[in-house]
């Protein structure tokens, strides 16, 4: 059963992986997509349907990205978290009130 603590410290965790991986997937986008944008529009013959195909393959590259990356970006995202527990001052007055070390990691490591 997951305390407030707990579900605390994994929406930042969520949120802390969410924004790393629509940044990830923001920058292969526009990387990627200005290199094939002669190939979309080869394809179609309409901006909107250039659009909506560049979001469908994008969507579907999206799981590929988040297969490759996931694990990093899972790693950083802990990280994160930690660093900014220590650096918003919560962490030490967790460990003042009889919190252990391993109770506020295990959440994130989860």
């Amino acid at each position: 059963m997951w305390t407030t603590f707990d579900r605390y410290l994994f929406s930042r965790y969520a949120y802390v992986l969410a924004v790393f991986f629509f940044a990830t997937m923001g920058l292969y986008t526009v990387v990627d997509g200005f290199s094939e944008l002669d190939h979309f529009q080869k394809l179609t013959g309409s901006t909107f349907d250039v659009l909506v195909r560049m979001i469908i393959y994008y969507v579907n590259q999206g799981f590929l990205i988040f297969d490759l990356v996931g694990p990093s970006l899972s790693v950083m995202s802990v990280m994160v978290v930690l660093a900014l527990l220590l650096k918003n001052n919560e962490f030490y007055p967790m460990l003042a009130g009889g919190v252990p070390t391993y109770r506020v990691a295990s959440p994130l490591i989860l």
